[in-house]
């Protein structure tokens, strides 16, 4: 299962956040979604209201406990690709809840 997020992330999280805590939260979910979308146009079909609802409610798992790796496989149970699961979750963290940044660093 660690495997598995280090791999998800490591795939997406540098491409959305940068590779340390260093990197400042991506601001708006709307700037996020479009950083998203750039970096997987696949997602350009998907509603904004639909990821946003996905990034909050990540968020929300976060806040009750999850694991990076919970987020992960929840997502990723939903039917998508590793790489963008982890991506999602990215988006969350750089947009709705920047206190958990600091997790990718042990996947970056």
């Amino acid at each position: 299962m660690k495997r598995f997020a280090a791999v998800a992330l490591a795939l997406s999280a540098v491409a959305l956040v940068g590779c340390s805590t260093q990197t400042q939260a991506l601001g708006t979910p709307e700037r996020g979604l479009e950083v998203l979308r750039e970096q997987y146009p696949e997602m350009n079909s998907v509603p904004d209201e639909m990821v946003f609802d996905l990034s909050r409610n990540i968020c929300q798992g976060m806040d009750r406990g999850a694991t990076v790796e919970d987020a992960i496989m929840a997502v990723y149970s939903g039917g998508l690709e590793p790489d963008l699961s982890g991506a999602l979750v990215a988006l969350a963290f750089a947009t709705e809840c920047p206190e958990y940044l600091h997790l990718f660093d042990e996947y970056t």
